[in-house]
């Protein structure tokens, strides 16, 4: 079988990068091993760009991510968080109407408390030099006198 000359140069530029020297100082060096590790993944990642997908299915975009999850699911996922948004803004809406409802009932009803105890206080102030009427405390019973 004869090879095209593209891709005979294509592997002979990857083997090429592949079989780089290395120093054995660099490769004895803490750092030169980190160097080298960083290198070896950065092909990795480049070898599985070119491949498109993972062993598992999973795509895998331009730089090297791969994709945890489909559109369809992040999408399902934000239209769920915004019903529940909605339905919890609706829910406060309603506490909010209760609340103002309730604040205004005891509004009215202290109005209607200081308006009988202004009332009251008008009933019972002497008229014309008489003194007030005292109401009973207790009732009186024949028994107690």
């Amino acid at each position: 079988m004869v090879t095209l000359k593209v891709v005979a140069r294509r592997r002979a530029k990857q083997d090429a990068l592949r079989t780089t020297p290395h120093d054995l100082s660099a490769e004895r060096s803490d750092l030169g091993r980190m160097h080298l590790q960083a290198l070896e993944l950065h092909d990795k990642k480049l070898r599985l760009s070119h491949q498109g997908h993972t062993d598992d299915g999973d795509a895998i975009t331009s730089s090297g991510h791969v994709l945890l999850e489909t559109d369809e699911s992040i999408i399902a996922m934000n239209q769920r968080l915004i019903r529940e948004r909605n339905a919890l803004i609706r829910e406060k809406e309603v506490w909010q109407s209760q609340l103002h409802t309730q604040h205004t009932n005891l509004q009215e009803v202290l109005q209607a408390t200081r308006l009988l105890k202004l009332k009251i206080q008008h009933n019972q102030k002497p008229v014309d030099g008489c003194p007030a009427i005292a109401t009973p405390t207790a009732p009186t019973s024949p028994a107690t006198l």
